[in-house]
């Protein structure tokens, strides 16, 4: 996150010389974080609870009989520190950009 927003540095100067205010910059942020988050979940739940199953199936059930079940408890931990993360990484950003002016922000080169 903190390299996407370090990127387009000079792009959120822009849009602050041209009327943007602190507060709907950092709900673009944020709302870009959510993306994140929401979108990693979605494609790690598609990709890792297949492979979970595969893998439990061919190293415990097959030696244990015991059935495969949904990880709940695991799942629900992964979501709540990805979206976690999510709300820490926006926070160095924000605070860099709302402490440099407008034109200084602009001029930076990353």
């Amino acid at each position: 996150m903190n390299a996407s927003v370090a990127a387009r540095t000079r792009q959120y100067g822009v849009m602050r010389s041209i009327g943007m205010g602190a507060g709907q910059l950092y709900k673009m942020i944020a709302a870009e974080a959510v993306t994140y988050a929401v979108l990693g979940c979605v494609v790690g739940c598609v990709l890792g609870l297949p492979l979970n199953k595969m893998m439990f199936q061919f190293l415990i059930a097959g030696k244990w009989g015991i059935n495969w079940q949904i990880p709940v408890t695991s799942l629900l931990l992964i979501v709540i520190l990805c979206f976690g993360s999510a709300a820490l990484a926006i926070r160095r950003p924000i605070k860099k950009i709302g402490e440099l002016s407008i034109v200084d922000t602009i001029k930076l080169q990353q």
